[in-house]
């Protein structure tokens, strides 16, 4: 793609719909009942006749065919979590140490910045993690010195740029450390101190760690700062990070995934992720902006209508509802899944939520270090950090997940209601935050406080009299992999926030609760994307050639004029345009004075603007020869006034174009009009010839009193209904007589 061509912008976004209303949701026992109070019959027989035929027991017929018959499948669970695979972690390390280990935390993810700092320190400066002294510096000193804080620093330009994981921190913080002091400070002690939040540079370039040292000498104690960059790490890659610890000492490791030196470890990510769940198919009515219906002898077509018969919805009608919509062009994907909210008042879909929810909970065996740890939320320090978990739901075409920081799950002393009472709702904590802003190297220039928040979904139930369980959820997402590497995301109490349904769990419901849930669970999906085209002067790219232009300019000229205009447009106070006009007529005047860049300048920024740039041009240049009483004495008045009548002229030629196609679509609408206006002229004649007498409504010469009485003065619109049923025997043998369709004959 050239310098000057346009790219495409790309957006995506989804929106769900209930397929039933509240108001249209079945209630099979209800039907049941009725009928059998009106047929005198057992109602209990009628209801369960009702339920056995309810979606009930479609819906996992519909599941039985999509396991076998469906041509997508149905859509397999894969969970995974980022402390997945600690065990084979482990037992790499012990192999490494020659002995066993304990390890204190094991995460997979992208490249963490503060355990690449730990390893830096170590590599670099001889780190002893148990003593909490730097060797190299010790040994430079001749005093021991400690480390006092290891703070990560990012380019402020970056900083929405990393990964998530990216920036997590794991471990005792760096500033629990001792300082010649350890039978002061207890491992409680430590465990309450906080992480020393990321902090913002101006001035760096790359990300890197701030290393705040300490010692002592001659009774004066003294502090310094020393920089370690943190590179050498594959940002795109993933990564095992460890701490682990023997032998009196902790150690820090990373493993990139993939690499080769350890196969159990590549292996662990390598094929599917263990398998949790099993979910109703997703059935789609447009794909890759594509209808299903386009070709009804596809097996795709075919498998896909035979699917929405078991819960008997007709595909061909509702695919081609969808297809209808003037805004179809944008949409991706059109599709239903059986999901329900995370966020919702429903009592069975509270039920179900805290059923799956809790399956995920015990699904992962490796979710924390300990079952015990795991048993309440409240005991989990941060030296283990988030477990992020991922439930991947996909089948052949589609893949969704329900991403979060963590599972968690506590017993309470509590009453909700009788057993089997499930509550739900949304709850968000703040936890103060200091960042610190370092303009420099030797300490930050300022430090702020902001309230971070943290969003937790809970679900409830009752499991005795006098307690209940709560599953916590983190900082829940819902993941719609759209298009390419482009998503959608729900979260917090979006609307999109869905959570599919697990055959495995519902299976065990009552007929009556599942055709409630699955009722309510039937969503359309309705994925966008939309590509948009972006001229080339509204590219980054091109805003950063901006910059430096002017700064090549301004140094050259030494006139700072043209470095605060770059800047004004970085910053947006000025536009990219103002700015080129400014240069332009500034500077680069001479390169504008050719028929082609004239043309191509009005072309690219249209008429209007090019319009006012030509008037600013004319001005400025008459200004500067009025100024001096000459154009041969003004500077650039010459050719700031060619400057603007080559734009006039550009712009005329421009108008003159689209004037010229503006008279040729005139024409052809005229033309248009005209063989229409004669198709109407010959429909008017042939409708109004004397010689039409076959309108069975109009007769010709027909009286008014005739007519009235044959049409609205009619009778009693009750009595005749009657006497149609009556008669409608004789009216459909009777055919019809000549004077019905001619009306009368005279001769």
């Amino acid at each position: 793609m050239g310098l000057f061509s346009s790219k495409k912008k790309i957006t995506v976004g989804t929106v769900v719909s209930r397929v039933v209303d509240n108001e249209l949701l079945p209630n099979s026992i209800k039907t049941g009942a009725l009928k059998g109070i009106l047929a005198d019959g057992n109602i209990a027989d009628y209801a369960m006749e009702e339920l056995v035929t309810s979606i009930a027991m479609r819906a996992d017929r519909m599941y039985s065919y999509a396991e076998s018959g469906y041509i997508y499948g149905s859509p397999s669970g894969e969970f995974n979590s980022s402390i997945q695979g600690r065990n084979a972690v482990a037992a790499v390390l012990a192999v490494i140490a020659g002995e066993s280990v304990s390890v204190d935390y094991s995460h997979y993810g992208p490249p963490n910045n503060l355990h690449i700092g730990w390893l830096k320190l170590v590599e670099l400066h001889g780190y002893v993690p148990a003593t909490n002294q730097l060797g190299n510096l010790s040994t430079e000193k001749g005093v021991p010195v400690y480390l006092k804080n290891l703070t990560v620093v990012v380019p402020e330009a970056l900083m929405d740029s990393y990964e998530e994981g990216a920036l997590d921190q794991w471990g005792y913080p760096a500033s629990s450390g001792y300082m010649g002091d350890q039978n002061t400070i207890d491992t409680a002690t430590r465990e309450l101190k906080l992480h020393t939040p990321v902090g913002r540079s101006s001035i760096a370039t790359e990300v890197e760690a701030l290393v705040e040292y300490q010692w002592t000498a001659a009774g004066i104690t003294q502090t310094a700062i020393l920089v370690v960059p943190l590179t050498g790490y594959n940002n795109d890659a993933e990564y095992f990070h460890a701490r682990y610890s023997y032998g009196g000492n902790s150690y820090y490791w990373m493993y990139e995934i993939g690499e080769g030196t350890y196969p159990t470890l590549d292996s662990i990510f390598a094929g599917d992720a263990p398998a949790n769940g099993s979910f109703f198919p997703f059935a789609y009515f447009r794909f890759g902006k594509q209808a299903m219906n386009a070709d009804t002898g596809s097996q795709a077509y075919l498998s896909s209508k035979k699917l929405m018969k078991y819960i008997g919805l007709d595909f061909d009608t509702v695919t081609e509802g969808i297809n209808e919509n003037p805004d179809i062009a944008d949409v991706e994907q059109a599709m239903m899944i059986m999901a329900v909210p995370a966020v919702t008042t429903n009592p069975t879909e509270q039920l179900y939520l805290f059923d799956f929810f809790s399956a995920l909970f015990y699904g992962s065996t490796e979710q924390y270090s300990s079952r015990s740890l795991a048993k309440t939320y409240e005991s989990l320090n941060q030296t283990q950090g988030i477990a992020k978990t991922a439930i991947v739901i996909k089948d052949s075409r589609f893949k969704m997940a329900v991403n979060s920081d963590g599972i968690y799950r506590k017993v309470v002393v509590g009453n909700l209601g009788k057993v089997g009472t499930c509550t739900s709702g949304v709850e968000t904590e703040y936890t103060t935050v200091e960042t610190s802003f370092w303009g420099g190297r030797e300490s930050s220039e300022y430090t702020s406080t902001q309230q971070v928040p943290s969003v937790y979904h809970y679900y409830r139930k009752q499991v005795s009299k006098v307690s209940y369980e709560e599953i916590r959820v983190l900082n829940m997402q819902t993941v719609y992999h759209i298009y390419g590497s482009y998503t959608s995301i729900g979260d917090d109490q979006d609307a999109i926030l869905l959570i599919p349904i697990d055959r495995s769990i519902t299976k065990n419901y009552t007929l009556n609760v599942r055709e409630e849930l699955y009722s309510r669970s039937l969503h359309y999906v309705f994925n966008s994307v939309v590509i948009q085209k972006i001229k080339w002067y509204q590219t980054g790219i091109f805003q950063i050639i901006t910059l430096i232009v002017s700064v090549v300019i301004a140094i050259y000229t030494l006139d700072p004029e043209v470095l605060m205009w770059a800047i004004a447009v970085q910053s947006g106070t000025m536009t990219v345009l103002a700015f080129i006009f400014a240069l332009a007529s500034a500077y680069l005047v001479p390169y504008l004075l050719t028929t082609v860049a004239v043309k191509y300048f009005v072309k690219a920024v249209g008429n209007e603007i090019a319009f006012l740039a030509a008037i600013v041009a004319a001005a400025y240049g008459i200004y500067q020869a009025y100024a001096v009483k000459s154009l041969a004495g003004a500077p650039w008045a010459k050719e700031l006034l060619s400057l603007a009548n080559g734009l006039t002229s550009s712009i005329t030629d421009a108008i003159r174009d689209t004037i010229t196609g503006l008279k040729e679509e005139a024409d052809a609408f005229g033309l248009k009009v005209t063989e229409e206006y004669k198709l109407i002229e010959d429909a008017s004649s042939k409708l109004l010839s004397d010689t039409n007498r076959l309108s069975s409504f109009v007769i010709f010469g027909e009286k008014p009193a005739d007519y009235f009485a044959r049409t609205i003065h009619s009778g009693n619109i009750g009595i005749k209904s009657i006497e149609a049923v009556t008669s409608y025997v004789q009216i459909a043998l009777t055919l019809p007589k000549l004077s019905d369709s001619l009306g009368e004959i005279h001769a």
